[in-house]
């Protein structure tokens, strides 16, 4: 099921954002009340007030959610274009909610994705751009406390873990397949995974 909410202000009262996202069991309206993964403009809204949510339309046909999205956004209007109060940045009914490409699709995008690999040029910026980082001494011993009692994570263990990705609900056999699926590095998706930052999935 999918549903559209709404952002309001508590100094004014005043809706500033409009959203959709997919409703589950276990997550419920989690992405309404969330704050991270937001845009700048409504960051700086929340900054100076608290907000609530409220749900306006819920449905199996995200179609008729993405339709009043767009509707309401154009009635509202959007801070950045000076039409009205929201703090979208775009039009509404974007998103891939409910989509699960066919085996077909998977399979000619991992194709397309075997064999890349980054050019010369690139790999040189990547290595001048951390040549000469030092971290600060107070920096480093914090780094090294927060660590301290944790165990490491083992990221290239024999058994493959399970991954879900949350907002299409789709399930994959490893960490790796997941990464490639969505075009992501894999380490970086596993230690983001495994340390609570990733929030769009999770191990299963």
């Amino acid at each position: 099921m999918f549903y559209l909410y709404q952002h309001v202000r508590l100094d004014t009262n005043q809706v500033f954002y409009i959203g959709i996202s997919r409703y589950n069991k276990q997550y419920k309206y989690k992405r309404a009340a969330q704050k991270d993964k937001r845009n700048s403009i409504w960051k700086n809204i929340v900054s100076k007030t608290n907000f609530i949510y409220k749900i306006l339309l819920e449905s199996n046909d995200i179609n008729i959610i993405k339709s009043k999205e767009i509707e309401l956004i154009a009635y509202y209007g959007k801070i950045k274009y000076k039409t009205g109060c929201l703090a979208n940045i775009t039009d509404g009914g974007e998103g891939t909610f409910g989509y699960i490409p066919s085996k077909e699709t998977r399979l000619k995008h991992s194709e397309n994705m075997k064999g890349r690999k980054h050019s010369e040029e690139t790999k040189l910026k990547m290595k001048n751009a951390q040549l000469g980082k030092i971290v600060p001494v107070e920096v480093g011993k914090k780094i090294s406390k927060s660590k301290k009692g944790k165990s490491v994570v083992k990221l290239h263990e024999n058994k493959p873990l399970k991954v879900l990705h949350i907002p299409t609900n789709m399930e994959f056999k490893s960490i790796t397949k997941a990464a490639q699926y969505f075009n992501l590095r894999r380490c970086t998706l596993a230690i983001n995974i495994h340390s609570g930052k990733e929030k769009d999935f999770k191990i299963v």
